[in-house]
């Protein structure tokens, strides 16, 4: 059993000044050391750890992400509030948050920043026709997808290999179908044209895994935080 609590704002508790890095991951390791044996023995199914405390502390990550220094100061903003918790039971870990619609953009739908915002992704197709025969995109095209990458490496980077990094927040297929295509037009197909929308979802999938695999390569296995977000 998990017991949720909510806190007020990682930049109200640390009145918006991020702690040294070294001394950052200097209380990753010793939180790490404390709670590692708890997390894994509540995980397996023959431990005896019955319960977990883990607060959620309400964070700025997921707002204004449209440059990467900014998205590692609110993650580092979080990441001291959360490792100062004496009464928690969880480990935080780093993420390259750059809204939920990276996997949109690799198929041409528009990002739209918002000042102090999350990004608002806009999608490209209104008409299922359009999405007949739709190949898998080379992430590589997609900007947002090479700012999640070098998010990654600046953050790699900067707290020296120390402290986890997840991958980027990852929709399920049917979300980011809505952010390519039409959400009225997606779930009629479901009704009208399955084949079509199961080619669909399946070009979706395929991207998710390969960029996936792309990110666990500059992660590092020993670092990637799994399940992450």
């Amino acid at each position: 059993m998990t017991y949720i609590i909510n806190l007020k704002s990682a930049a109200a508790l640390t009145e918006g000044r991020p702690m040294d890095i070294s001394l950052l991951s200097d209380l990753f390791d010793k939180r790490r050391e404390q709670r590692e044996k708890k997390l894994k023995d509540f995980f397996n199914p023959q431990g005896g750890t019955r319960f977990l405390v883990l607060p959620r502390v309400v964070n700025g990550v997921f707002t204004s992400c449209s440059g990467i220094d900014e998205i590692f100061r609110r993650n580092c903003e979080y990441l001291e509030t959360h490792l100062k918790l004496e009464l928690c039971d969880d480990l935080p870990y780093l993420e390259p948050w750059i809204g939920v619609g990276v996997y949109a953009t690799a198929f041409g739908s528009a990002y739209n920043w918002n000042t102090g915002g999350a990004p608002d992704t806009h999608c490209i197709y209104r008409s299922v026709e359009e999405i007949r025969k739709l190949p898998v995109p080379d992430w590589r095209k997609s900007p947002i997808m090479g700012m999640v990458l070098d998010t990654i490496d600046f953050m790699k980077d900067k707290t020296g290999g120390r402290i986890p990094i997840c991958l980027t927040d990852t929709q399920s297929a049917q979300d980011t179908a809505t952010l390519i295509l039409d959400t009225t037009e997606f779930f009629t197909a479901c009704y009208t044209e399955p084949e079509l929308i199961h080619g669909f979802l399946r070009s979706i999938n395929d991207l998710i895994i390969e960029f996936s695999g792309i990110q666990i390569d500059h992660i590092g296995e020993a670092l990637w935080a799994k399940p992450g977000h």
